[in-house]
């Protein structure tokens, strides 16, 4: 960050009025109750860092201070009720770079680093690897081709993590049934850069964006279509920004591809009773405004959908995102517990999200703190009633 840039953003940190709404809306603040993990509290820690001169000698900048900074979702809702509608995601994300320019990131931040460079995933699993996820469901006939008008990118949270297979499965099954030319980047799919940038490594994640957009521009892909929220904004609005220009492709993300396709009666689902809601994920909806495509799937699905407790816009985080899991699990469980809370208060049988880190996120508090609800992703479940398995 360039000193004219640290000035004016020491400038805009001055605008906190202090007023202590990020406080009521803020997922970790709701867990740990202390002034320093509240986005109030952090803008101060940061305001007083950035002003003096970040990581000179003058301001220490200890071990306490950079858990706390990753301790965070990156989930916006900050943002959406600070009153002088300060870019609180910018400021995160400008103090993570900072940190990681400074070599004091925390261990596991770094260890996904390390197998981002190595492997091009953030699990440190074999490239070889990312189709699995078809051998596992049984998927016959996957298309690796040299050119397509479509290109699914699968997501590293969904081809590397067995909870999500099915949701790549649902997926491709889709993709066949409404016949679209369409192809997968096999292994030469990198991550999207999302946990790089999250970890304040922008170069980094320019890297694996203009990777990607080699390989689908080689293929002459027209749309890019993506399950992941993450993916999806990287894609949107940030790998645009990284590269200083546009990719050449359209992204969408599935929950508006097949609510286009619902509305035009190229799908015609069987619609059930059963009680069901929907989990809005937080980089989805509340970063990206995608709202009413998923209610336009579910109200198609079932007359039984019931709304969730602070949902669209005004979402409440799951916990899964900002690679909390890497800095503090625990913390990331207990998060995701009170969301589960919500849902079983409605009554529901089955909680629909349209993410993988959320769906993963909601089945380990699940585990951890009990409860019989039936997670999948919305994807999944419009797979069931179309009767394509």
């Amino acid at each position: 960050m360039s000193e004219i840039e640290r000035r004016s953003l020491g400038d805009e940190l001055y605008s906190c009025a202090q007023c202590g709404y990020c406080q009521d809306v803020c997922p970790v603040y709701d867990v740990i109750s202390w002034e320093s993990a509240s986005p109030r509290g952090k803008l101060y820690w940061i305001k007083r860092i950035l002003t003096r001169g970040f990581l000179r000698t003058r301001v220490e900048v200890d071990d306490a201070f950079v858990n706390r900074l990753f301790q965070c979702t990156l989930c916006g809702r900050c943002h959406e009720v600070c009153q002088t509608s300060l870019d609180t995601l910018k400021i995160w994300n400008t103090a993570r770079a900072e940190v990681h320019l400074s070599g004091r990131s925390p261990g596991n931040l770094t260890l996904i680093s390390e197998n981002l460079k190595g492997t091009r995933n953030p699990y440190g699993l074999d490239a070889d690897m990312r189709l699995d996820w078809a051998d596992f469901t049984g998927l016959d006939d996957l298309p690796l081709k040299e050119k397509a008008d479509t290109a699914y990118f699968v997501g590293c949270t969904t081809a590397f993590k067995g909870a999500n297979h099915r949701t790549a499965h649902a997926t491709a099954l889709l993709l066949n049934h409404l016949g679209e030319d369409w192809t997968l980047l096999g292994e030469d799919e990198w991550c999207c850069g999302g946990p790089l940038l999250m970890a304040g490594d922008e170069e980094g994640a320019r890297e694996f964006a203009r990777h990607n957009i080699e390989e689908l521009q080689r293929r002459g892909v027209k749309t890019l279509l993506t399950g992941c929220p993450t993916c999806y904004r990287m894609w949107e609005t940030e790998i645009p920004e990284l590269i200083g220009g546009e990719t050449g492709f359209t992204v969408v993300h599935t929950m508006e591809y097949l609510a286009e396709k619902l509305l035009k009666g190229e799908i015609a689902p069987s619609t059930s009773k059963e009680r069901i809601s929907y989990h809005d994920p937080c980089e989805l909806s509340r970063l990206c405004g995608v709202v009413e495509e998923p209610r336009t799937i579910l109200n198609a699905l079932s007359s039984g959908f019931v709304e969730m407790p602070e949902h669209g816009r005004d979402t409440r985080c799951c916990g899964g995102g900002g690679l909390l899991q890497a800095s503090d699990d625990e913390l990331r469980i207990s998060i995701a517990g009170r969301r589960l809370e919500q849902a079983l208060g409605l009554g529901v049988n089955i909680l629909t999200s349209a993410c993988p880190a959320c769906n993963q996120t909601l089945l380990d508090a699940q585990r951890s703190h009990g409860g019989e609800l039936k997670i999948v992703d919305l994807v999944e479940y419009l797979v069931d009633r179309l009767g394509l398995e």
